[in-house]
């Protein structure tokens, strides 16, 4: 599989893409907070040769350089729809993880003319809204400063084996959890606290009715005996209610993954994107 390596400048920031074919199918896949593009390794090799599968690594994440200033959310839209026009993608299916997902669905409403489908992997229009069903929208600036300044007491090794138990409630492979714990130690904590909560602090459950193509939506499931409550039946009535606006929306919940479906859930995931690109 022949990799090709690209560079797309915009907003004086870059994005880190791979090439793996040459042909259509148009995939574009987005990564999650704090993930490198290599999350989606295995997903393309699995894939294999019959998709144009384009793979983005967003700005501060994973080691590449931090957008200069925010709003984030919008810059990263921003820097995905410029970098699909200026590659002249056409009928592209985006497929985004966590917060990938959710610039996929913000770009959706957009209604670009690029957008055949979009696949979201376990992500919601309102995270803070399945958190707590009080939440309302909104951006907490004080929040953004604690976190970021939460970090500063702790030295390099003690923050590593934070970012490891993350890892290791994120996903259920423990061959993946270096490689996410690797991609969390090179990313800008400014760019992670900010996105972090305009994610948390947007809503979208409204204004995903503007999205006028199809949706596949993969929500993560694993039982845990500590949690009954949480079923697979919980999860999968919490998306839908989620998407109930959406025009044109198949919820799909997982048999035994965490967050990463495509590390804990890959052929799974695989085989449901190719049925629902071949549509």
């Amino acid at each position: 599989m022949k990799t090709v390596l690209l560079l797309f400048l915009m907003f004086t920031t870059s994005v880190h893409a791979q090439t793996v074919s040459e042909r259509k199918p148009a995939l574009v896949f987005i990564p999650g907070l704090i993930s490198s593009g290599e999350v989606w390794t295995e997903t393309l090799a699995t894939l294999g040769d019959a998709y144009d599968c384009h793979v983005l690594t967003l700005p501060g994440f994973a080691g590449k350089p931090p957008l200069e200033k925010g709003p984030y959310l919008a810059a990263f839209k921003e820097v995905i729809t410029g970098y699909i026009r200026q590659n002249q993608l056409t009928d592209v299916t985006l497929v985004g993880h966590s917060l990938g997902g959710f610039l996929s669905l913000q770009i959706g409403i957009d209604q670009p003319d690029f957008l055949k489908q979009i696949v979201v992997v376990d992500a919601l229009p309102f995270l803070a809204g399945a958190m707590n069903p009080a939440a309302k929208p909104g951006i907490d600036s004080a929040m953004i400063r604690n976190y970021i300044a939460s970090f500063a007491p702790y030295s390099e090794d003690k923050i590593r084996g934070m970012r490891l138990m993350s890892a290791k409630s994120n996903v259920l492979d423990s061959t993946q959890w270096a490689s996410l714990v690797e991609w969390t130690m090179t990313s800008d904590l400014v760019t992670e606290a900010n996105a972090a909560m305009e994610l948390m602090g947007t809503d979208l459950r409204d204004d995903v009715a503007k999205i006028r193509v199809p949706v596949l939506v993969m929500a993560a499931f694993a039982p845990n005996p500590q949690f009954p409550t949480f079923t697979s039946d919980y999860v999968s009535r919490l998306y839908t209610a989620q998407y109930a606006a959406l025009p044109d929306v198949k919820v799909l919940v997982t048999p035994h993954s965490r967050h990463f479906i495509m590390m804990d859930e890959l052929n799974w995931m695989v085989d449901h994107i190719r049925t629902f690109v071949a549509k």
